[in-house]
């Protein structure tokens, strides 16, 4: 029994049951970090209500030609003493009124109203006077002429909803690019920030195997107390640096997870995507390609053509305001109650009305401001231009210098290699002293440090030029 027991605390105390297994952890490259941030970054899920919005806007904008109907009824009952006539007379009046109308176009109307009313009235004292019947069935028509002919202003309105739709598309596809090209940064920010730890956590065993010899020559009587401590002094610095270094890729790593919109408890790892066979690419017609393919000067040119459209209506606006609006009727009163309506005492009217209203000063000024913001749109897109091929030419030069660094760098760090195997070797012989091999080791950190750094900038520079040219990720181009 005792036997059974040990082996089964055994068993419970070696095995690791399927509950404490801990996740596997996931490893991340730039793509996969960017499709997790187009579903959790909340800057992206902002623009997407502002396309909801523009395409309501588009809809509440054509639905003025919609063939709409309205019905109206209306039913009273009212009784009035009249106490100033001698019999002091008690009047009872019913009214029926029914009205349909119908949109034609944007703005016209025709309506067809008809209303029944029995009145009849009795004496105070008991005298019961005739009822009297009345009875209306009417067209009517109603159309704006002039400015608004046509409806051209809805149509105009309808235009300019639909540049609006495509601009928050834009917007759209414009704050991915920015979003994109932010989390490349942030990524090779967190992996400079991790090979750097690495660096650092190579000079720390570095440092601690030069103590090490340090403290056995001394004990061989070939080294002083001097070397042992000088040493002691470089690991503890080596140390302190590592500490800060961690600290620094912890940081960036929440600044990535922040643009990607998750939490920092997940299990992450960044796939190295440090490229060493590094290219420039074609580097030939930038500026036209950006100037067709750059999301803000789209922008602007949806801009320019909405401009023209309120200038155009701004203009309409300036000619004269007439309403037609022409009925035609039917009357007829009847005497007694109990007689029918005699239609051939029915009364005809046609009668059309203008109405001719203008507003020049308003107008006017709203048409000079129309003109002024066109022209301010075209300043934009000029300067917008300017800053484009600016901002070609550093980058270019920018990639030009890096790859120059990296060229010079790669032979540096192997000789700074070599000088460090060469100098510790010689330490260890006895034929050199320590502050050579601290320099070594101060050379070879400092080598890598600047050659991991030239090869992310290129990288960061490479992806810079595309976000120039508004080439756009392969993601959202399968969006």
């Amino acid at each position: 029994m005792k036997c059974i027991i040990f082996l089964i605390f055994v068993f419970l105390i070696t095995a690791t049951p399927a509950f404490c297994t801990k996740e596997k952890i996931k490893i991340l490259d730039i793509n996969s970090c960017f499709k997790l941030a187009l579903k959790h970054n909340s800057n992206l899920l902002l623009k997407k209500y502002n396309i909801s919005s523009s395409d309501y806007s588009l809809k509440i904008a054509k639905t003025i030609f919609d063939p709409g109907f309205s019905i109206r009824n209306k039913l009273s009952h009212s009784k009035n003493v009249d106490f100033d006539s001698r019999d002091k007379s008690l009047s009872n009046t019913i009214l029926y009124e029914t009205s349909v109308d119908k949109k034609l176009g944007a703005n016209g109307t025709i309506a067809l109203t008809t209303q029944f009313q029995d009145t009849g009235s009795e004496s105070i004292p008991g005298t019961i006077n005739p009822d009297n019947k009345y009875a209306y069935m009417g067209i009517s028509f109603t159309q704006p002429l002039g400015r608004d002919s046509g409806s051209f202003q809805a149509y105009l309105d309808i235009n300019k909803a639909k540049i609006d739709v495509n601009i928050e598309k834009l917007n759209f596809d414009l704050e991915i690019q920015s979003l994109y090209f932010n989390i490349i940064r942030g990524y090779f920010d967190v992996l400079k920030s991790k090979k750097t730890v690495g660096i650092y956590n190579s000079h720390l065993e570095s440092a601690k195997q030069m103590y090490d010899m340090a403290k056995a020559k001394f004990k061989m009587g070939l080294g002083t107390k001097l070397d042992v401590s000088q040493n002691e002094v470089k690991v503890a610095e080596a140390s302190s640096n590592l500490l800060s270094k961690e600290n620094d890729y912890k940081n960036s790593l929440d600044t990535l997870f922040n643009l990607i919109g998750v939490t920092e408890d997940l299990d992450i790892e960044l796939k190295d995507e440090v490229n060493e066979n590094i290219n420039l690419g074609k580097m030939n017609n930038l500026e036209k390609i950006a100037r067709k393919n750059r999301i803000e000067l789209k922008i602007n040119r949806l801009k320019l053509k909405k401009a023209d459209f309120d200038i155009e209506s701004a203009r309409r606006n300036l000619k004269m305001e007439i309403n037609l609006k022409t009925s035609y009727g039917r009357s007829g009163t009847a005497e007694n109650f109990s007689d029918s309506l005699d239609l051939d005492n029915m009364e005809w009217y046609v009668s059309v009305d203008s109405d001719l209203n203008i507003e020049k000063r308003r107008y006017v000024n709203r048409y000079k401001k129309s003109l002024i913001t066109r022209k301010q749109l075209e300043e934009s897109r000029k300067s917008l231009i300017r800053t484009i091929k600016f901002q070609l030419n550093t980058v270019k030069r920018n990639l030009k210098v890096s790859l120059q660094r990296v060229e010079v760098l790669q032979k540096s760090l192997k000789q700074a290699e070599n000088n460090l195997e060469y100098a510790q070797l010689s330490y260890k012989k006895g034929l050199s002293n320590l502050i050579n091999v601290l320099d070594a080791q101060n050379d070879l950190r400092r080598n890598r440090l600047d050659y991991i750094s030239a090869l992310i900038n290129f990288e960061i520079y490479l992806k810079e030029k595309d976000k120039l040219i508004g080439k756009l990720p392969v993601l959202l181009k399968k969006r």
